[in-house]
């Protein structure tokens, strides 16, 4: 791409996500790869390719993750293992990609969470055995099991005559980071933006607020970095955040006004399931034939968006027999 930067790409071993770019810096003593792809057989192979090529061993190199999902770090374990040293924000570390935690190790657990959504008990177990099929990846994940070294945003990282600064940009996750070199005026920022569709905010739990905090990352780089070009994970990169954040604004601000409505129909409180439904028009049981993919996605973005009425005050949320509910407080208006 640039001297002492090289690019590639891996692919995920089936087509239910997009290949990730793999960014390596040639420097002395040490070089940097950005972030490692999932843990495949085409990964690694591509990994393993730029290296051998470049002729850069693994315990010169050291692994720079934008966050803890498994397209993201889903390498980290087999690097460290080999020699790589891994950077990685400290907070960052339990993320994984548990998607409104339906990933987590114990089948037990998981089922409780979606219980804790509203799903009935079939649904429950549809997801579960839907989501933790192969082909999706995101069954697990490395979940932080393996050593690393803190990093934190500010600092500055020195690579291949480039100096590289920790970049805060909470939102896909709370704790993603980013690399920005102010010099050329690029930005590596993993799944914060991109130019061909909306990304996802991976909540949780309740209470994560990711949504205001990606919101504020986007104010951020349409000022601090308007001028700069974004390199994505995904997708290609783009000069300038300011169209692809304002899709992305367009977008939260259109599910919130249809969370809102929901909640404000009728006036029971109503789980995360049921302001799916009604977001997303799905009959009580089609759900169940859903592509798992999207509904992971409508789901974390939901759940991201019911949080954000609750910032606002425009919602409340309650817990009764284990199962959270929300309710409209007061009417919203949206401009």
């Amino acid at each position: 791409m640039f001297e002492n930067i090289y690019q590639e790409k891996a692919g995920c071993g089936g087509s239910q996500t997009r290949p990730s770019n793999l960014y390596l810096i040639r420097g002395e003593p040490r070089s940097l790869l950005i972030d490692t792809g999932f843990a495949t057989a085409e990964s690694q192979a591509a990994v393993l390719g730029m290296l051998r090529e470049l002729q850069i061993p693994l315990s010169s190199l050291d692994v720079f993750l934008t966050h803890n999902h498994p397209d993201h770090a889903g390498l980290a374990p087999f690097l460290a293992a080999e020699g790589a040293r891994m950077l990685m924000k400290r907070e960052e570390k339990d993320t994984c990609a548990m998607l409104c935690g339906y990933f987590l190790d114990s089948r037990e657990e998981s089922l409780r969470r979606l219980r804790q959504h509203g799903w009935n008990e079939k649904e429950a177990q549809w997801i579960l055995q839907q989501g933790r099929q192969e082909k999706y990846r995101y069954n697990g994940g490395p979940g932080g099991k393996f050593p690393f070294t803190d990093v934190r945003p500010g600092e500055r990282l020195r690579y291949g005559g480039y100096t590289l600064e920790v970049v805060d940009l909470a939102g896909h996750t709370p704790h993603q980071i980013g690399l920005a070199d102010r010099q050329h005026r690029w930005l590596f920022l993993g799944d914060t933006l991109s130019k061909r569709q909306v990304l996802i905010l991976s909540a949780r739990e309740a209470g994560e607020n990711l949504l205001s905090k990606h919101l504020r990352t986007l104010e951020r780089l349409e000022t601090e970095f308007a001028d700069f070009w974004m390199i994505p994970t995904h997708y290609a990169p783009f000069y300038g955040p300011k169209k692809a954040a304002e899709n992305t604004r367009r977008y939260f601000a259109h599910i919130l006004e249809k969370c809102a409505a929901a909640l404000e129909e009728g006036s029971a409180g109503k789980t995360l399931a049921q302001v799916l439904r009604m977001v997303f028009r799905y009959t009580e049981h089609s759900v169940l034939e859903e592509e798992m993919l999207r509904l992971h996605f409508r789901l974390s973005n939901t759940l991201a968006c019911l949080d954000e009425l609750v910032c606002r005050g425009l919602a409340a949320r309650r817990e009764t027999d284990g199962v959270w509910f929300w309710e409209a407080v007061q009417p919203a208006y949206f401009s």
